[in-house]
């Protein structure tokens, strides 16, 4: 009896992921080697039945590359240097594969990547582009036009003599091989999660060392249609700013009880901000800086119209305050909200924290005076307008994997008093996968 009700309790308990990411699961290199006809390339490690695995090979024009058997082509580039994509899902793998040319090669190379979907959906490759080659220090990778939300991108590149690639913000970089004929070759293979605005910003490669020829292919990833909507959601947002010693902020449109509300507050020093009946202090910035800037945090529940927030003396102030939910399982806090200061100047770094649910949205509000605006990373989506609203510039990304997020860039315009970057995270309670169980003996 104690094994039905065990069984009839974990299906009755289990629920259904209400998100869905693309993660990367490992990634190996076929290191180049001088005038060969064939490369051995490892199964990445970790490698599990169903996953999405991607292997782009490079080699000069004049060869083609044979498709592997159980592969199927994804595309290819083929002016001077051929580059191309291929994709299985896998099953039963071995420990590598064999890729072959049509004749010795100078030096092919090869990568493999593999991916899975936090809540097991079949991932397939929704589309593909490429790029190359160009001789530079610099290049644009190839870009693909994900076709549905919250599709991941892989790019896949190689970078001749020169020194090393600069992975962009906001990318992860999969896997990276030094050619040993030639020291200063570089493979690499990087992973962008996108979040629900179906497009990303082409970014840039580096290499600060002499021009060098780049190859990039660009694979969007994408999983199941129905499990593919953030957990986390933003709501609305509310901004107010001006100059005296308290300030009424509007609670954004729509919330509901058990909305996670988040409030932040920008005052000259040396003035302080008194927290709110009712809310939290999540942190804080320096009181020694030009600019000090709070976070507050609240779960709504029979929410008046508007918040009061009174300051130690009339003061110039931004303020802001955001509303969000989740589509199942207990909104929170996800890590420790952060603010920081930075001295004036033409750019500055925001802050990072570090996360413990997979699928989380991460915003990133920015004060830095006139003129300034928030340099939005790939993936992120505009909350609130940099110029409407009072200088405080607000974008959020979901990040796919918990971990430490990406900090973002501000630009400073004509301020000299300094920046005040704020960053917080918004999840739920529901594990990766969202499986809930419960026995009952």
């Amino acid at each position: 009896m104690k094994t039905l009700l065990r069984a009839l309790l974990l299906v009755a308990l289990w629920c259904p992921p209400s998100w869905a990411y693309v993660l990367t699961r490992g990634a190996s290199t076929g290191i180049f080697t001088a005038s060969v006809s064939s490369l051995v390339v490892n199964v990445p490690a970790g490698t599990t039945n169903g996953d999405l695995m991607l292997l782009t090979c490079g080699t000069d024009s004049s060869h083609t590359i044979t498709t592997p058997t159980g592969w199927s082509a994804v595309g290819s580039n083929s002016t001077n240097i051929l580059w191309k994509t291929f994709s299985r899902t896998a099953s039963s793998e071995p420990a590598s594969y064999t890729v072959t040319f049509s004749g010795s090669v100078s030096f092919p190379s090869c990568q493999m990547a593999s991916f899975y979907d936090n809540a097991a959906n079949a991932l397939s490759v929704d589309a593909s582009g490429f790029s190359g080659p160009a001789s530079a220090t610099s290049a644009a990778a190839a870009t693909c036009s994900p076709t549905q939300n919250f599709d991941a991108v892989i790019i896949q590149l190689e970078k001749g003599s020169g020194t090393d690639v600069v992975i962009p913000v906001a990318w992860t970089e999969d896997s990276q091989s030094i050619n040993q004929a030639k020291t200063t070759n570089n493979l690499v293979g990087a992973f962008l999660q996108l979040g629900a605005t179906q497009s990303y910003t082409n970014p840039t490669w580096l290499s600060a060392g002499s021009a060098a020829t780049w190859e990039t292919s660009a694979v969007c990833v994408k999983g199941a249609t129905a499990a593919y909507a953030p957990n986390a959601t933003l709501r609305s947002t509310t901004s107010t700013s001006g100059t005296a010693a308290s300030v009424s902020v509007s609670v954004p449109a729509g919330v509901v009880n058990g909305d996670q509300l988040i409030m932040i507050e920008r005052v000259n020093n040396p003035q302080t901000v008194t927290t709110p009946s009712g809310w939290v202090l999540a942190a804080s910035s320096s009181a020694a800086n030009a600019y000090v800037g709070y976070l507050f945090t609240r779960t709504a529940s029979s929410e008046p119209g508007s918040y009061t927030v009174s300051f130690s003396a009339s003061t110039a102030y931004t303020a802001q305050m955001s509303a969000f939910t989740v589509s199942s399982g207990t909104i929170l806090v996800d890590g420790t909200p952060q603010v920081t200061f930075g001295a004036g100047g033409t750019t500055f770094t925001g802050p990072t924290l570090t996360t413990v649910k997979n699928g989380d949205l991460v915003m990133s509000p920015q004060f830095g005076g006139v003129a300034a605006a928030q340099t939005l990373q790939d993936g992120q989506t505009v909350a609130i307008d940099t110029v409407a609203e009072s200088n405080l510039p607000n974008a959020y990304v979901y990040q796919a994997a918990a971990g430490t997020t990406s900090a973002v860039v501000g630009k400073a315009g004509s301020n000299t008093g300094g920046f005040l970057g704020f960053q917080f995270a918004i999840g739920a309670t529901l594990p990766a996968g969202g499986t809930t169980t419960q026995i009952i003996e």
